[in-house]
């Protein structure tokens, strides 16, 4: 009963793993399992098998009339938890699965972008956030060369404040790689992406000489110049990669 599984570990993923042949058609019990796996998500943000009962029990719900007030419902709980730990990369995934549900298109993805940027800017180390990020932004943007320039500028405020997180500069890769797939698909053009790229090893190298221990801004260099195809770029990859050797010794099989 569920005064049993309260009592029980709240990430015991059995216990929390709804009968899939329970009828879905009577309601009262599928709010009950709301209430359940609020508890103990709010003891175990983390357990994985509370967040998948309670999205087992919101697709269920999403078919009645209560869809609506449901999905405002878990908006409103996604928010209040995210604000508590804005990393929780569980209650992110949640929220991207409750926005599919969602009436709105486009309305509803400009909404979701703006959230990730308001968490961005309050923690530049929120990965979740960030790969948050490479999700809706597709959805909301052709990725033209000027959209990918104004992600280009938020992201390098991630990196001149925090050189050091990973998180900012993993989402400059994907950035990167959505660059080079525009020259290839016709978003852009070779020569806009060969601007991008040499515009941005710039930025890296300047960010390297004020940060002369940091080994983020060397190895995107690195990848950058690479990129462009070009003996040159080939010969400063390396020269940036035998720095890496030293910048980061533990990892220097991989660099070279």
């Amino acid at each position: 009963d569920a005064a049993g599984v309260i009592g029980s570990p709240p990430d015991d993923a059995e216990a929390t793993t709804a009968d899939p042949t329970r009828s879905t058609s009577y309601v009262p019990p599928l709010e009950d399992e709301l209430a359940l796996t609020e508890k103990t998500l709010r003891k175990n943000p983390k357990g994985y098998g509370s967040w998948h009962h309670r999205r087992w029990t919101v697709e269920r719900l999403a078919a009645t009339d209560a869809k609506e007030a449901t999905l405002r419902r878990e908006m409103a709980l996604i928010s209040q938890m995210l604000d508590v730990d804005d990393r929780n990369f569980h209650c992110w995934n949640y929220r991207r699965f409750v926005v599919s549900l969602m009436d709105g298109g486009g309305a509803i993805d400009e909404a979701e972008l703006e959230y990730t940027t308001r968490k961005i800017e309050l923690n530049f180390s929120n990965y979740s956030a960030w790969h948050s990020r490479t999700k809706v932004l597709p959805r909301v943007s052709d990725l033209t060369k000027e959209a990918l320039d104004r992600e280009y500028e938020l992201v390098q405020q991630a990196f001149f404040t925090e050189p050091e997180d990973q998180s900012g500069w993993i989402y400059h890769r994907w950035l990167t790689a959505q660059t080079l797939m525009g020259a290839r698909d016709g978003r852009g053009d070779e020569a806009g992406a060969m601007e991008t790229l040499r515009r941005e090893a710039g930025l890296c190298r300047e960010l390297s000489e004020m940060e002369p221990s940091s080994k983020w801004p060397v190895v995107t260099r690195a990848r950058l110049v690479r990129a462009t195809g070009t003996e040159g770029g080939r010969i400063e990859a390396g020269e940036e990669f035998v720095k890496l050797a030293s910048l980061d010794p533990m990892r220097v099989g991989y660099y070279c």
